[in-house]
């Protein structure tokens, strides 16, 4: 099975939100472990056109257009979707992708340190050159990476029809 990374343009600053999850310490290790925010309401910080997918300048999120939304629905129908404001918060036509399936990073990705085997936190990626373990039988159509939650890959099936009919950066990853 064939991986891709989907590579956001971030184009979005956050001016409000609430967490997906409340911030909790890890049992293991002790970080504070933070999944990223949700209702978001966000600014451009660069002009027009933009593309299907964008990012949240130094967070997890990322947004897609509503026809991006469709698709990913029919492949990964247990993804959720959360509307997107503006400073006014009025709607925008764009959406935030909220990911619950993850995956691992191999062990050829890690730069340095050990991840923790509860959170993930505490060794540093080489995002240049991404390898993942896929688990026996284990094959979401999207995922987030466990070792670093604002890495997201699509399998190959949905990463061909998003990069066929869509404005989006993918690039693959490897797996082990």
């Amino acid at each position: 099975m064939r991986y891709f990374r989907i590579k956001p343009y971030d184009v979005l600053s956050r001016v409000a939100g609430r967490p997906l999850t409340t911030p909790k310490e890890c049992n293991v290790c002790r970080q504070i472990i933070r999944s990223g925010e949700t209702d978001l309401r966000v600014q451009f910080v660069d002009p027009p056109p933009y593309p299907d997918v964008l990012g949240v300048l130094f967070g997890p999120e990322w947004v897609v257009t509503p026809g991006l939304m469709r698709v990913i629905c029919k492949f990964e129908p247990l993804t959720h979707f959360a509307q997107v404001s503006d400073v006014n918060n009025n709607p925008l036509d764009y959406f935030q992708v909220i990911v619950n399936s993850f995956i691992n990073i191999s062990k050829k990705s890690i730069r340095s340190g050990k991840p923790c085997p509860e959170c993930g936190c505490g060794a540093q990626m080489n995002l240049n050159h991404i390898y993942v373990e896929l688990g026996q039988g284990l094959s979401p159509a999207l995922a987030r990476i466990f070792e670093a939650k604002s890495v997201y890959v699509a399998r190959e099936d949905l990463a061909e029809e998003m990069d066929k009919n869509f404005d989006i950066d993918i690039e693959e990853v490897h797996c082990n």
